[in-house]
């Protein structure tokens, strides 16, 4: 019966020995490491562009590097949003990525084709009273 358990307790060993060399601890990273922790809508944008030319994913980020001190001394956390764009296929060496910051409630209203490779993204922002909606231009690929 111990000659099992110590076989079982190897085999389990072993197993999860190989599980774990596919955890890659990339902490070190500090600015991926702060932007992934901080993403606060888990409802991702993904837009194809361009007849699949290339694709934009969004994410918004709550960005406590960028807030500001309000009049009553209280914080006004202001989001940004990640824009990637990613070539179609395989070959994702020309990848693009963009943040636009400094965003208090943002909403993306539209992202349209422009002019091959660019692309506009219409984003509303501001408080509940004084919203204002702003173009961004990004090019994709």
């Amino acid at each position: 019966m111990k000659k099992i358990i110590i076989v079982l307790s190897c085999l389990f060993t072993l197993f999860c020995c190989k599980a774990q060399k596919n955890v890659i601890d990339i902490s070190e990273f500090k600015k991926t490491n702060y932007l992934i922790s901080n993403i606060i809508n888990t409802e991702i944008v993904l837009k194809e562009m361009f007849k699949g030319s290339f694709y934009v994913n969004i994410f918004e980020i709550s960005d406590s590097k960028i807030s500001k001190k309000t009049i009553n001394e209280g914080v006004e956390v202001l989001s940004s949003y990640l824009i990637s764009c990613i070539p179609d296929g395989d070959y994702y060496t020309s990848s693009k990525l963009f943040k636009i910051q400094g965003l208090l409630n943002p909403k993306i209203k539209n992202i349209n084709e422009r002019e091959y490779p660019y692309f506009d993204l219409l984003i509303e922002y501001g408080e509940f009273n004084l919203r204002k909606t702003e173009s961004f231009i990004i090019e994709g690929i």
